[in-house]
């Protein structure tokens, strides 16, 4: 992968952790907020006693992620019909809107490719308590690249639509760069999993489709 693409990838995998952090740290400040309303006293003991320290936070933040963020959107959020993944879901999961917007699948893409290229089947499944595999996170971000491979690209200027229904047809098209750039971010590391996993063919096509998009995001 270029010097570009790895630094992109990194700026990203570092922007989604700190949005983890900012959306655990509300989670957490709320939790808080019930308590003391509830019980003032318990709380203020109980937060007197509590581990703040960063290894404390890591194994909470790993726990959220791991046992409760990638198992609900894996179960609730990807289509194993079609392929890709529906936006918009109620808090217990069910789908209110089918609609399938490009720019969450091209990041949806880069996190399933990333969570298999950098955790072994054996270390997901022990963080996870057996709900989420490597094998399912590479298969739903393969079918998530072939849905947009096939749906979102506009065939008459390579253009990305930016909303897709569940089935693949085109909603509309927005004057925006994000669908483009985080379906080239996803594809990029997609290819480096093929490429780990000895799918050479896979790894090139993948690599070559983010380069296409690429040129189209910078020309």
């Amino acid at each position: 992968m270029s010097s570009a693409c790895t630094k992109a990838a990194a700026a990203a995998a570092a922007a989604s952790t700190l949005l983890l952090l900012f959306v655990w740290s509300a989670r957490r400040q709320r939790s808080k907020d019930s308590t003391a309303s509830t019980a003032a006293g318990t709380a203020a003991k109980d937060d007197a006693n509590k581990d703040e320290s960063p290894e404390s936070w890591l194994l909470e933040v790993r726990a959220e992620l791991y046992e409760s963020v990638l198992p609900f959107w894996m179960k609730h959020s990807f289509d194993a019909e079609y392929g890709g993944f529906v936006s918009c879901l109620g808090r217990d999961g069910v789908p209110y809107d089918g609609k399938k917007y490009t720019w969450l699948n091209g990041r949806a893409i880069w996190m399933t490719a990333e969570m298999a290229r950098c955790r072994s089947a054996a270390e997901l499944d022990a963080r996870s308590k057996g709900a989420i595999s490597r094998s399912g996170l590479v298969d739903a971000s393969k079918a998530t690249a072939e849905f947009l491979l096939a749906h979102a690209v506009r065939p008459s200027d390579g253009q990305l639509w930016f909303c897709l229904t569940k089935e693949g047809a085109a909603l509309h098209l927005e004057r925006k760069p994000f669908s483009a750039l985080f379906t080239c971010q996803g594809l990029g590391a997609l290819s480096e999993v093929c490429r780990a996993d000895g799918d050479e063919d896979a790894s090139s096509r993948y690599f070559g489709e983010a380069l296409k998009l690429l040129d189209r995001c910078l020309g």
